[in-house]
């Protein structure tokens, strides 16, 4: 699946190569972005899509 953030798009990758520390660090990142009203429109929802689709890796 295709992305639109970059963010959503990093969360992925780190997912991906196991690395959940990263994949939360942008996950609380982008959540504190959206409680301050600073989230670009549709970021949140997109990683949560991401994040119920993607299985975390192996490291």
């Amino acid at each position: 699946m295709q992305y639109k953030h970059q963010s959503v798009r990093d969360f992925v990758a780190a997912m991906q190569r196991g690395d959940q520390a990263e994949a939360a660090r942008i996950a609380h990142d982008i959540s504190e972005r959206h409680k301050r009203g600073t989230a670009a429109k549709g970021e949140l929802s997109e990683l949560s899509w991401a994040n119920a689709a993607t299985p975390l890796g192996r490291k």
